[in-house]
């Protein structure tokens, strides 16, 4: 016989059933999150949405390049509308993204810049890569950040993005950002759909606010809150910077130790951490690990990756830096759990440790460089290149104004025959040949049917025209004679020697003022007493090169040398007995808009004491040839583009 349960107790049964479910339920899910499955969405949508109400986003464009002229815009493939940007063999540098930070609204707050793009490509792109740069106001570049650009999918449009981390340093008003793209390789592949965001810091003061903290750097000249447990490890005497660096002198494991929480340090939940410290072994056989650990609730850890530096690379009693670069799970965080960034002193040998810098992005390492040897260090005053061996550092060249509106002609009236309209095909010499107290170098311009000399009026700060002279058949500057500049007779004032390519007879003509007198001639061959004076001969100078000799940024006589072999180069000499030191790259700055010099297809640089008689300046020419066969020796029709308008300018460096 079956008993009847009574209602009481039947109400404490079932109350008992369902909060074992409900118990049941909830761990369930807890365990569920602490264990998301791989399909399940991310958690950092939610988060950015809630991020960007707080108005963090400063500014945001888009660019579909269907408005953008220049030869990189091809209507062969694009992933929306006609037009893309083609990259390509003859084309290294494509279409750029310029904004001044006076332009954005609360520039000041700006800490990173996130770029999106579409790219299409057949196959690797060999090293091609996405710059951001900062210019000041005179066009100097003070920033510069790389990204590669890898398109994982060939043969259809692929979604990438960059983010760059802005140093607040760099955020002033006259400053500019600039976004490209290096076809370092010279490969072939399309860019469409740009689109630029700006992201900026919030006040703390302001309403429902958030300050964001993503790059956190500590010289240990004084205690800090992240690593007050660890303060008196902080020790004056030997240090990278100021007077204090983090001591390991008993061979402690575990050296600074930094804490920061995913919704503290970015708006999204970060998906690489970059980390660096300088290191000053006091032993040998230091190794050091650059760790990266994360922790949930209850302060259990679920990722931890490290990367080790060994002996190789850390000299004793000398500092050297060091970085890494650790990518984060793709899920399974919340914006409550910790980073925890950790410098460990894997040998346990003494060091010392300083100007540590954790930055929490997701910046990629510089294509070809490993993050265990920072390339910054290299410049280091206590680092010693091996003589030419590179890298080199780069030199800069300061544009002058000549007042010829950067237009071809170097005066700004055009002469009768044409003659200061400067071409990379004329043949140029250099030489003072007018001496006047100011000593500067006059140039002679030989064309096929004319010749004409200018020179710099230090009083206007023009070039202007002395000399001009229509070709005729019996016209000694005919192009049957080779011709050579120089002092031939010892009077201080440069001479020209016409020498006949058949017959090899000689003459030496000097110019009185208003035309050119013989002063000397012979037959050939050519005396020995007339040398021209040729740079050494070294394996540095490639027989292509054209050699520049000047003084360049001193009384010294240096030398430059000009290749095109492959793409444009420019690198700056001194000269020794028997061969050069290579004192660094050259390239250009202060030029109008985007125009470097080493965009053109056809340059030519004559170099000579134009301006200043102590320090040497270089006449740049530069021209776009419309042959399709062009070998970048010599061009037969000329073609000015609106992008890239042809022009004559003059150049010296700082």
């Amino acid at each position: 016989m079956l008993h009847r349960i009574q209602p009481k107790k039947r109400l404490i049964i079932v109350s008992a059933v369902l909060l074992l479910i409900g118990l049941c339920c909830f761990l369930f899910f807890k365990i569920k999150k602490r264990h998301r499955p791989l399909s399940a969405p991310p958690l950092a949508a939610t988060f950015r949405k809630k991020h960007f109400e707080t108005g963090v986003l400063l500014l945001s464009e888009f660019n579909d390049l269907e408005n953008v002229k220049g030869r990189t815009i091809s209507a062969e493939k694009s992933s929306s509308g006609i037009k893309s940007c083609k990259f390509s063999l003859s084309a290294e540098y494509g279409y750029a993204y310029i904004k001044k930070l006076a332009d954005l609204p609360s520039f000041k707050t700006l800490r990173s810049v996130q770029l999106d793009i579409k790219c299409w490509a057949r196959n690797d792109l060999a090293g091609a890569q996405y710059l951001l740069a900062v210019e000041d106001k005179t066009g100097k570049n003070i920033a510069e950040l790389s990204k590669p650009v890898v398109c994982y999918k060939t043969y259809e449009w692929n979604s990438l993005r960059f983010t760059y981390r802005i140093d607040p340093k760099l955020l002033d008003a006259e400053n500019t950002i600039k976004l490209y793209a290096w076809n370092k390789g010279l490969r072939e592949f399309y860019v469409d759909d740009i689109s630029v965001s700006f992201f900026g810091e919030k006040d703390k003061n302001a309403a429902g606010g958030h300050a964001y903290k993503s790059n956190t750097f500590y010289d240990f000249e004084s205690p800090d809150s992240a690593l007050s447990t660890q303060s008196h490890y902080i020790k004056q005497g030997i240090a990278h910077s100021g007077k204090s660096s983090f001591d390991l002198g008993n061979g402690d494991e575990y050296g600074p130790i930094v804490n920061r929480q995913f919704g503290d340090v970015c708006a999204e939940l970060v998906k690489k951490v970059n980390m660096s410290v300088w290191v000053y072994p006091l032993t040998d056989n230091a190794t050091v690990e650059l760790a990266v650990s994360l922790f949930g609730p209850q302060d259990k850890s679920y990722f931890w990756q490290g990367k080790t530096v060994g002996p190789a690379f850390l000299p004793k009693e000398k500092w050297t830096k060091i970085n890494a670069s650790t990518m984060l799970p793709a899920e399974g965080s919340t914006p409550d759990d910790v980073i925890q960034a950790i410098v460990r002193n894997k040998g346990k040998t003494k060091m010392l440790i300083d100007d540590m810098e954790v930055v929490y992005d997701d910046m990629a390492e510089p294509a070809g460089n490993p993050s265990s040897i920072d390339p910054t260090a290299l410049y280091e005053k206590k680092y010693t290149a091996g003589r030419n061996k590179p890298p080199f550092q780069t030199l800069f060249l300061q544009k002058q104004e000549i007042n010829n509106n950067n237009g071809t002609f170097i005066t700004d009236q055009k002469s009768p025959y044409g003659t200061s309209d400067l071409s990379p095909g004329n043949n140029f010499l250099v030489g003072d040949f007018v001496p006047d107290k100011n000593g500067l170098d006059e140039i002679i311009c030989l064309k096929k049917n004319s010749q004409g000399m200018v020179s710099w009026s230090p009083e206007t700060h023009r070039f202007i025209t002395l000399w001009e002279n229509a070709n005729s058949a019996d016209s000694i500057w005919n192009a049957g004679n080779d011709f050579y500049s120089g002092d031939f007779n010892s009077d201080k004032k440069a001479d020209v020697l016409v020498v006949n390519k058949k017959t090899k007879d000689w003459g030496i003509i000097n110019f009185n003022g208003e035309s050119w007198k013989t002063m000397g001639k012979g037959t050939g061959p050519k005396p020995e007493w007339i040398n021209k004076k040729e740079p050494p001969a070294s394996d540095i100078i490639q027989p292509a090169d054209v050699v520049l000799q000047g003084n360049f940024a001193d009384e010294k006589t240096s030398v430059l040398r000009f290749s095109t072999s492959w793409r444009f180069e420019l690198q700056w000499l001194m000269p020794e007995a028997d061969s050069y030191t290579i004192l660094g790259n050259v390239d250009f700055k202060g030029y109008p808009d985007d125009h470097n010099p080493k965009y053109y297809e056809f340059v030519k640089i004559i170099a000579g004491n134009f301006t200043d008689n102590k320090k040497a300046s270089l006449i740049v020419i530069m021209r776009n040839c419309a042959d399709a066969d062009f070998n970048g020796k010599a061009c037969r029709k000329y073609e000015n583009l609106d992008y890239l308008p042809n022009s004559t300018q003059l150049y010296q460096f700082e």
